[in-house]
């Protein structure tokens, strides 16, 4: 049986246990604290064997489960029923942590011989390299499926090896690595073969952009070198840009217009667009008069000056007679600068 180290919760989980047609599935039954209270003398009191192991970096050779202290009772009944008595755990140590253990039963119920240990104890060592990388495959695997572009593996004949979700979703492909006919399958669009037969023709990066109405997308596909050297594979990612090319053409529209009200207009009809029911105009000053009365406004100090407000009525009131006063920091023309940040309001003689 194999167990992995989850080192986020602090716990052994059993993996896969494998074992004879009819016999206990006791990686399913495998599931540890790594956690072990401390005595009085502050030493670990190990309540497992599969704790114990992993803690202390060392094989356990147990001869008789039922007899050992900190083997878990409830699942020796089961093991004794199955016929199980002798057992060893191996520690799987990958740059000298402990990610898992292997877990070792002989059908006789003995104990492996002298021979028989050494030549499990250097077996770990690959097992556990193997467990490591596997672990992180699944883990760039994953991260792939949740990339928000689409991402696809080819060959240097185009045929798809790897679609991550979104991918195996518009093409019709497998997710994540393809078997079968889906490898076979045509699935470029003339964009992507056209950026992939340029990269293999040069053998380096290259990029097609497509560009309609409000879409854009932008089509790479880059050269993977094997352990030759030498190009086995592309990557080809496809990236959605079409909030780009609808900005654009906002700003196009905005740029059009001849006065407030239209621009408040066109305005609104983009923010309707996107859920949306009322902005705001601002204008930045140095001096603010009248409004801040009260206030000595150093002519260094910058203020943007609510000049109008359009769209649903309820949008915030005394809008027009407001200001919000800008720190250096915030004088970027990075409009994000504003947000989740302590601005002072002022209207006529309040503060807000």
């Amino acid at each position: 049986m194999f167990s992995l180290v989850d080192s986020v919760n602090q716990e052994i989980r059993g993996l896969v246990d494998c074992r004879a047609e009819g016999q206990v599935d006791i990686a399913a039954l495998t599931n540890y604290t790594l956690k072990p209270p401390l005595n009085s003398k502050g030493e670990c009191e190990y309540k497992d064997i599969q704790q114990k192991c992993v803690l202390k970096k060392t094989r356990l050779a147990i001869p008789n489960v039922s007899e050992d202290l900190l083997t878990n009772k409830d699942v020796v009944s089961v093991v004794s029923k199955a016929n199980q008595e002798a057992i060893v755990l191996f520690p799987l140590v990958w740059q000298d942590e402990v990610i898992g253990t292997m877990h070792i039963e002989r059908d006789d119920k003995e104990l492996p011989n002298h021979s028989e240990m050494e030549s499990l104890t250097l077996f770990a060592q690959p097992v556990a390299v193997t467990m490591n990388a596997t672990q992180e495959l699944d883990a760039l695997e994953e991260a792939l499926h949740q990339q928000k572009e689409k991402v696809v593996v080819c060959d240097v004949q185009g045929k798809a090896h790897f679609a991550n979700r979104i991918a195996s979703e518009s093409y019709n492909l497998d997710l994540g690595w393809q078997t079968g006919p889906n490898r076979s399958k045509s699935w470029m669009g003339p964009e992507t073969q056209q950026a992939f037969d340029n990269a293999l023709r040069s053998q380096a990066k290259h990029t097609v952009t497509k560009w309609e109405q409000d879409s854009l997308r932008v089509i790479e596909a880059e050269p993977i070198l094997g352990l030759n050297g030498k190009t086995n594979r592309f990557l080809i990612q496809i990236h959605n840009l079409d909030s780009s090319a609808q900005l654009f053409n906002a700003m196009k529209k905005f740029a059009s217009c001849t006065d407030l009200r239209s621009l408040a207009d066109a305005m609104l009809g983009e923010l309707k667009q996107h859920g949306h029911q009322w902005g705001r105009f601002y204008k930045c000053v140095r001096e603010v008069p009248n409004a801040l009365e009260s206030l000595s406004v150093a002519e260094s100090e910058e203020f943007l000056l609510g000049i109008s407000q359009f769209g649903s009525a309820r949008a915030t009131p005394y809008f027009e007679d407001g200001t919000a006063k800008l720190s250096k920091q915030q004088r970027t023309g990075n409009w994000d600068a504003l947000d989740r940040k302590e601005i002072r309001l002022y209207s006529r003689d309040r503060e807000r």
